[in-house]
């Protein structure tokens, strides 16, 4: 009978039930009921109770694993090509990556929004059939260890598919990454194992690996690097092939951003052109980690040497697709819009598509670590705060260290007691930790030399004491070891008698290993690091992009300058099964702070994303504005944001009147906004079940003491017209969402109320709208947007809210006839700040125009307005924000802000003014 591992197991049981339950999740007693059936049924003999428990456990965290597709911000005139050919592509590739996933436990659920993902992404790059001469430019954004190897792994595979001949895959600055990379690449797209063949060998002599396990007789690409060698000289001299447009395999490259691999495959490339005219060849460049490096840094007419390598690759052919992929990526949209240049082309802003990627569910990220700027969750973190005598945060590579802190011994002891836990759970896969606190290699190598002997000692008293201990007798190191388990595991579901005898299996195999560039090129093969049991300890070549897998422990004491480069540095983010609930990190509190404003800024630029979606605009339009950190922390590196004309712009919302200017009159936003409305109003009523409309007397129904949650969910919700900049760009909602100012922290919520016909906005609700006289305004058009945006100008007068003094230029639909009572606005504003929402009723005269319905839905007629008001003085401590502006924002501001913007208020990141 043929032996099975339980990984195998794992992988089938996943299918089944995945075909069982198509739609994700799936229940937990179905999954122990399959698993029982399987267990009892015999199919298996060789596996053991213990790893059946495995089975079940690493079942139950895949099949319960939900995906959201993600959005795609894409320009108007981007050709849709792909479901018109979808039906006449073979899709080999595709299908054997796809069953290599299946038997990695890849979820269904997870593999359908994959699936779409990536055809939704290989339609963006380009149709490499398509006659002529064209380029295409886009940027895919995921999480920091989320899976995006897998997704682009995904596209090249359909993109050969598909025909794509070139294909080039740029794997960050360092060769422990390009060496990772290329094994991933030989596994899920070559199918052959580079680290056992040399480059170019045939494949009957080749040993089948990854999906050539599916793709028997049948060459998937040419491989032109391996695991040892980028894309040398010597390469170069071994690889007598011509490129052939016709091959059947595309020709791949696994390159790290490195001059010469870069000027090799460049000139390689040219040696292929004939009388100096371009290649006939559909090319696509994945640019991994594409924030590192690969940004022009300098001035347009002398970039910097690896932008320029990359731009004069894609322009050795006449079609290429230059696909970004990153999880930070401020640096890639701080690259000026407009760029272009003679000889190298235009830079590299996406201007074609901007996507972005979900993470599964079960992605451990930086909520699950820090919680977030509102709600703080540090369950998963331990204090550091003795390691600056050791190591202090600014050190000089002289730095000797002579002594660990005691917070790190603890780490290390917790790394063998987590260890020793997953192994009374019946979990044998990889496990690891980190140890990162410092940059500098000499200072690096002694603290390797350090924890080597820590974690030997720790190693020496559980071989000698753990099993040979008389019952009642103690040992030191036991006894710590104890502790540990009992502070940071103590809901782990295991008592210390289950782990004491895993101990010595934890420690066995287990080694303390020194990696950073220096160690890398000695090391053979890096799939090590895919499968073995370490402490690593490292800097820099640990903090971007290199995955160790099982990682349990991390240990963190590094001063960061910008946010790009920290959240890079979390390795510990990614996908933890059977095990995310051990999983501890190391470091200090305001560096955890850090975090949590570095995912903050992330979770705003999706939110801008998402706002620009529903309006229609293009990556074109993709105005940029980062929040920046209150104190030091940077957006990215400052010569990254050389390229463009990056300016910061600070908002000051206290005292102030914030109004929506135009109303868009486009059918489909009315009614997005109308259920903006009802989505608000059902929410507080459900929320507040016990106050009334009526509450705050006079003739504005109204509601106090909201939760500022409500307000921000709806403010995101609403969509603007597109040159109201703070509603707009969700300058207001990421506000209200994030400011910790105890005064902001309750709303009040109110409806103007006029002498039009009565909206039915729930069952406790109605409102007579005030009655506004409407014109159609001058069509703007979003530059290559996909559809002219017609603004609808609404005639009347504010009404003073904010103050009783009229404090800034305001905007708005209310007449003297709707100004508020006294009483009314005493009750408003000793509530704190106030969200007033208008459903207007338009007056067209004579001139109603033809895409106006006649009804709304609910059968009103009306427009949605907004208002928000927020008391205070300018200046109040809370309720500023600054930005940073790209050169596309910038521009926008310019046009857009002109009026509400001092000149003072844009001024340069360095303090100074332009000369």
């Amino acid at each position: 009978m043929q032996s099975f591992s339980d990984h195998e197991v794992i992988g089938f049981i996943v299918q089944q039930l995945g075909k069982e339950y198509p739609q994700p999740p799936v229940p937990v007693e179905a999954v122990e009921k399959k698993v029982d059936a399987w267990r009892k049924g015999g199919m298996y003999p060789d596996l053991s109770d213990e790893a059946w428990q495995k089975v079940l456990l690493h079942v139950k965290t895949k099949v319960i694993i939900t995906m959201d597709p993600g959005e795609t911000l894409s320009d108007s005139g981007l050709q849709i090509w792909l479901p018109e050919r979808h039906a006449d592509i073979a899709w080999k590739r595709w299908i054997a990556y796809k069953q290599l996933l299946t038997q990695k436990g890849f979820s269904p659920g997870v593999l359908n929004v994959l699936d779409a993902s990536t055809d939704e992404i290989v339609n963006c790059l380009g149709d490499p059939l398509l006659d002529g001469s064209w380029k295409r430019r886009g940027l895919v954004i995921g999480d920091v260890q989320s899976g995006k190897t897998a997704t682009y792994l995904g596209v090249v595979n359909k993109a050969a598919d598909a025909g794509y001949k070139l294909i080039v895959l740029l794997a960050g600055g360092t060769e422990a990454l390009r060496k990772q990379t290329q094994f991933r690449v030989d596994e899920g797209l070559i199918g052959r194992d580079s680290s056992k063949s040399p480059v170019g060998a045939h494949l009957s002599v080749t040993p089948v690996f990854g999906v050539g396990n599916w793709l028997v007789n049948f060459l998937s690409a040419q491989g032109l690097t391996t695991q040892e060698t980028d894309f040398r000289k010597t390469s170069k001299q071994a690889t007598n092939l011509a490129i052939d447009p016709q091959a059947s395999a595309p020709y791949v490259f696994v390159l790290k951003k490195n001059k010469t691999a870069l000027e090799n495959l460049r000139d390689w490339l040219m040696g292929h052109q004939l009388g100096g005219a371009k290649l006939d060849v559909p090319m696509l460049v994945v640019d991994d980690e594409s924030d590192y490096a690969s940004v022009n840094t300098k001035k347009e007419d002398s970039p910097t040497v690896i932008n320029a390598l990359i731009r004069s690759i894609l322009g050795t052919v006449t079609k290429s697709s230059y696909l970004a992929f990153t999880a930070t990526p401020f640096a890639n949209v701080f690259i000026d819009h407009e760029t272009t240049q003679e000889l190298l082309g235009d830079d590299l802003f996406p201007r074609d598509y901007i996507r972005t990627l979900d993470a599964p569910s079960n992605y451990i990220g930086s909520r699950s670590y820090f919680g977030t700027e509102e709600e703080v969750d540090a369950t998963r973190l331990v204090k550091l705060d003795d390691a600056e005598d050791c190591f202090p945060m600014k050190h000089k590579s002289h730095l000797q260290v002579s002594s660990l802190p005691p917070s790190l011994i603890d780490a290390i002891r917790a790394f063998v007691v987590a260890v020793a836990i997953r192994e009374a759970r019946g979990d044998t896969s990889a496990r690891a930790m980190l140890v990162n606190v410092s940059r500098f290699k000499r200072v690096q190598a002694q603290v390797h030399e350090l924890v080597e002997a820590e974690f030997h000692r720790i190693k020496d008293a559980i071989e000698l004491h753990s099993v040979s201990l008389v019952p009642g007798d103690t040992h030191d190191e036991l006894t710590a070891l104890r502790r540990t388990f009992e502070r940071l595991f103590s809901g782990a579901e295991l008592r210390w008698n289950d782990v004491v005898p895993k101990l010595k299996s934890a420690v066995h195999s287990t080694s303390v290993r020194l990696i950073n560039s220096d160690r890398v090129k000695q090391a053979s093969d890096i799939s090590d690091l895919e499968s073995e049991r370490m402490i690593a300890v490292g800097g820099d070549v640990l903090s971007r992009g290199l995955t160790l897998e099982g990682l349990t422990i991390s240990y963190f004491h590094r001063s960061v300058g910008a946010s790009d480069t920290l959240l890079q540095m979390a390795r510990w983010f990614g996908y933890r099964p059977g095990y995310d609930d051990i999983c501890r990190v190391w470091l200090p509190d305001d560096v955890a702070d850090q975090f949590r404003y570095v995912s903050g800024i992330v979770d705003e630029l999706r939110a801008q994303l998402r706002a620009m979606k529903k309006q229609g605009l293009t990556p074109q339009d993709f105005g940029l504005m980062v929040r920046m950190h209150p104190e030091t922390l940077k957006i990215t590196a400052q010569n990254k944001m050389g390229a463009a004309e990056a300016k910061s712009w600070t908002v000051d919302i206290a005292a102030k009147r914030i109004e929506t200017t135009d109303i868009d009159a486009c059918p489909e936003t009315i009614s997005k906004n109308r259920t903006a409305v009802s989505s608000l109003v059902r929410g507080i009523e459900s929320a507040y079940p016990h106050h009334s409309w009526a509450g705050g007397g006079g003739p504005w129904p109204l509601i106090s003491g909201i939760d500022k949650s409500f307000v921000a969910e709806f403010l995101d919700a609403y969509i603007p017209f597109v040159t109201d900049a703070l509603f707009a760009d969700n300058v207001l909602s990421s506000y209200v969402e994030k400011t910790s100012s105890p005064a902001l922290k309750t709303w009040t919520v109110a409806f103007v109320s006029g002498k039009g016909a009565k909206v039915p906005v729930s069952r406790n609700l109605g409102i007579n709208a005030p009655v506004r006289a409407v014109k159609i305004g001058a069509a703007v058009t979003a530059r290559g947007g996909s559809r002219s945006h017609i603004p609808l100008k609404v005639s009347g007068r504010s009404t003073r809210l904010a103050g009783k003094e009229d404090i800034g230029r305001t905007f708005g639909f209310a007449t003297a006839s709707d100004r508020v009572e006294p009483r009314v606005y005493e009750a408003m504003m000793g509530h704190g700040p106030s969200l007033m929402i208008y459903l207007l009723e338009p007056d067209f005269g004579d001139s109603r125009p033809e895409f106006w319905p006649q009804t709304g839905p609910d059968g009103a007629d009306y427009l949605v307005g907004v208002k928000v008001a927020i008391p205070g003085k300018p200046g109040t401590k809370g309720s500023e924000v600054k930005y940073l502006l790209n050169s596309v924002a910038l521009d926008a501001w310019r046009l857009a802000v002109v009026e509400e913007t001092a000149p003072e208020d844009l001024g340069d990141l360095d303090g100074s003014d332009d000369e």
